[in-house]
């Protein structure tokens, strides 16, 4: 499933985990903060 998924059923730790493994290969700034984001809700 994706991050979104998660998030829009109501799984925020997980979806906090995927965010944090996809920040893991982000390969650009905007990518990033986005990701970083996300992470921290």
């Amino acid at each position: 499933m994706s991050e979104f998924v998660y998030l829009r059923r109501g799984h925020r730790e997980t979806a906090q985990t995927h965010f944090s493994a996809a920040l893991a290969l982000a390969r650009n700034s905007t990518e990033r903060r986005f990701l970083e984001k996300r992470v921290r809700m």
